[in-house]
């Protein structure tokens, strides 16, 4: 929403031709894809490891067709989830897809993203910046994996948790000692603030 106008905008999503070449793009792959949609998340496949991870992140999952699924609902975001054992090579064979239309980042050690390219946490900042007069410069952003690193990128002071993914480590201009499981803000406004 435009803070002075009041004007809902939409994020642009994915095109059921992007979700149908992604899921072909990893037809055989030993992967979970999902979509989620307030706490439930559709999938193609439960396994009892994704389903210990959605209810760690107190969801739950619905097994059903996702194309069917993406013809009548708007997919901001198609998810894979593998075991982390894998992920790299998930990863890499993310990277043969030539695409401009989305954008793939890793969000946990079995969680990859799809999602509109123009779709990130730094645009979000760009755009609540403009519309409240800020200088993003004086702010700060907060993170723990690669879907942080474009708000590093807007802010005048980053920082990343212990335990964050290695590419928001080496974004983020601090790197704090304390993990994304830990009562942090307290500590970053009274030591950094």
């Amino acid at each position: 929403m435009d803070i002075s106008t009041q004007e809902i905008t939409y994020a642009p999503s994915l095109s059921l031709d992007v979700i149908h070449k992604i899921m072909n793009h990893f037809k055989g792959w030993d992967v979970c894809f999902q979509i989620l949609d307030e706490k439930i998340r559709y999938t193609n496949r439960s396994t009892n490891s994704s389903i210990q991870y959605t209810t760690k992140c107190h969801e739950r999952e619905v097994v059903t067709d996702l194309i069917e699924y993406s013809k009548n609902h708007r997919v901001l975001k198609l998810m894979i989830y593998c075991d982390p054992e894998i992920m790299e090579q998930v990863r890499n064979h993310t990277n043969t897809l030539k695409e401009d239309q989305f954008s793939a980042i890793q969000t946990d050690d079995c969680m990859l993203e799809f999602m509109s390219s123009d779709i990130h946490k730094g645009s979000g900042l760009l755009k609540v910046g403009k519309q409240l007069h800020l200088d993003l410069n004086t702010c700060l952003s907060l993170g723990d994996a690669d879907n942080d690193v474009s708000m590093f990128d807007v802010t005048g002071y980053s920082f990343c948790v212990l335990n964050g993914t290695k590419l928001a480590k080496e974004k983020a201009k601090y790197i704090l000692p304390y993990t994304n499981e830990e009562d942090i803000i307290d500590k970053i406004v009274c030591k950094y603030i």
